[in-house]
């Protein structure tokens, strides 16, 4: 029995953590489709695009109006609120089951909330 529909999932920041635990790992995974790579360093975003078929972009918010299942965030920390929240404001219905792989952290997790509506 085949996956029906792979999951399009893009990655934001293709440095040490994209590269080496994220992206690794959903290229294993069958159900997975890595469609979109993101990095403000553009030989990075294009590497990754390169290897694994998907398209590169330089700039999140390219990303905003994409067909994306999934958004994993893998740039510095003082990155990951602005990048999920914006990214939360295109599924507004999501709840509690936000299609954006990053941990809320203590230190904005007030963030996520109000973005989401919800304390």
């Amino acid at each position: 029995m085949g996956i029906e529909k792979k999951l399009k999932v893009a990655v934001v920041g293709c440095g040490n953590i994209g590269t080496g635990a994220h992206i690794g790992n959903y290229a294993k995974n069958e159900g997975v489709e890595l469609a979109w790579f993101c990095d403000i360093i553009p030989e990075r975003a294009d590497e990754m695009a390169e290897k694994h078929g998907g398209i590169a972009v330089y700039d999140y918010h390219e990303l905003l109006d994409k067909d994306i299942d999934l958004v994993s965030v893998c740039t510095h920390n003082d990155m990951h609120a602005p990048i999920s929240i914006d990214h939360l404001h295109r599924f507004p219905a999501c709840g509690e089951g936000c299609p954006v792989r990053k941990a809320r952290r203590a230190h904005f997790a007030g963030s996520f909330g109000d973005a989401a509506g919800r304390p």
